[in-house]
Order: C-alpha cells, then sequence, then structure tokens
C-alpha cells in the first residue's frame, strides 16, 4: 500500500493497518505520522520477507556456535591447600556430564582425597582414598586433611550403586607441615666488628689459611660500611 492509498483511509483504518504492523503507540498518532509510520514498519516487513531461508538459518548457527563457544563450561577441579589442617577445593562441571550422570541415575556428587607423595602420574595408592559426599549443587568445598607434610590429589565424581564416574582430576599440592622444618639450608659466618684483625673461619671447607680468613673479613666489612 503505497502514501496516498494510506491517505485515503480513515483513522480508524490506519490505526488497523498500524495494528497488523505493530507499530507501537497507534492510538496516540495523528493521521499523517501515523502514515509515515505505517510505510516505514511496511519496508522493514518488506526486507525481512526478502530474506533468504538459508541466510537466516546460517546466521542463527552463527551466532549459536558463537554463543555456545563462548559459554562452553569444561569440567574441572582444584585443589588448594589453606592449612596443614584444611584444603579448599572448587570445581565446575559440564552440561553434557551432568546429563550423563542423569541417564546412568548418577546423582551422589563426591570428591576422592588421594595421598599422592611420592606417586607419579595417576598411579596413585588406593590404600590412602578418602570419599567425601557433598553437595549435588555446590561448586566448593573444605576437605579436612589427615596428614600434614604431604602431596595430596582430588578426584570429583558421582557415585552411583557400587559404580563410580570419574569427572575430573586436580593437580598434585603439597600441604605444609604442622611444624617449622628442623632443616637448616643457610650457613652463617660468624663476624665481629670490634675485632677486624681476627680471621674468619670458612665453615664451608674448615682447612683455610689464616690470610684468606683476613681477606674475607674485609670484604664483608667494606660490604656493610657501602
Amino acid at each position: 500500500m503505497n502514501k496516498d492509498q494510506l491517505l485515503s483511509l480513515t483513522l480508524r483504518q490506519l490505526r488497523q493497518e498500524a495494528s497488523k504492523l505493530s507499530v507501537p503507540l497507534y492510538s496516540r498518532k495523528t493521521k499523517a505520522v501515523l502514515v509515515d509510520l505505517i510505510l516505514k514498519y511496511q519496508e522493514k516487513s518488506t526486507k525481512k520477507t526478502y530474506t533468504t531461508p538459508s541466510q537466516s538459518k546460517s546466521e542463527e548457527t552463527f551466532e549459536s556456535n558463537t554463543l555456545n563457544s563462548s559459554d562452553e563450561v569444561k569440567t574441572n577441579v582444584v585443589f588448594l591447600p589453606r592449612d596443614p589442617d584444611w584444603a579448599y577445593v572448587f570445581w565446575q562441571i559440564s552440561d553434557a556430564d551432568r546429563e550423563k550422570a542423569q541417564s546412568l541415575g548418577a546423582n551422589k556428587l563426591c570428591l576422592r582425597l588421594f595421598d599422592a607423595s611420592g606417586s607419579e602420574g595417576s598411579n596413585l595408592n588406593q590404600g590412602t582414598l578418602r570419599e567425601i559426599a557433598v553437595d549435588s549443587y555446590s561448586t566448593e568445598w573444605y576437605l579436612p586433611i589427615p596428614l600434614a607434610d604431604r602431596d595430596y590429589k582430588v578426584e570429583l565424581g558421582y557415585k552411583y550403586g557400587f559404580n563410580w564416574m570419574s569427572l575430573a582430576f586436580s593437580s598434585t599440592s603439597h600441604v605444609p607441615g604442622s611444624h617449622p622444618s628442623e632443616q637448616i639450608l643457610d650457613k652463617f659466618v660468624p663476624f665481629n666488628l670490634e675485632s677486624t684483625s681476627e680471621s674468619i673461619p670458612d665453615i664451608s671447607n674448615p682447612v683455610v689459611s689464616e690470610q684468606n680468613g683476613m681477606h674475607e673479613g674485609y670484604t664483608k666489612l667494606q660490604l656493610i660500611f657501602l
């Protein structure tokens, strides 16, 4: 319908046309404004009609792939020792893994704690296994540590009946000891500022000459006063 035909219509007829084209607030518009809006919406409707199905489908596919690539969640679990007694674990589960668990009837989410000290790769000591059931909708948990100063690894999975559905393993992390280490790595040389003429023993090499000891002492003095 062209502009002349629209101008020949009554205001009521124009409003009916505007309603068909989903023109907003058409009942509040004057006849002249309503004619212009109808023409504009007719043009938009024509453009949509001439869009080929293949183009529309390709655009939808592109938008869907873009959305999936940006919002895709991969199942993983992270194990972070907090102190000698507790560790913090957090995870995320993909929709595909959740659907697979539901199809198997698995609804009991668990964390398995392994002592990985001295182990390599996935060769874990099953005798040290500790299994903790967690809330199925939770994404984080605090785990009690059985023994400090050890390496641990966590496995996330679903348990159903006597079966186990493994989801992900964390990396191995070391839990700190509950007491300070008794091993002293640094070696200290006794030094006296008041007696610079005395030789300074070298504890890394007990057989040294007095001349070498004096030279080391004067070198340290220069570094201190600089």
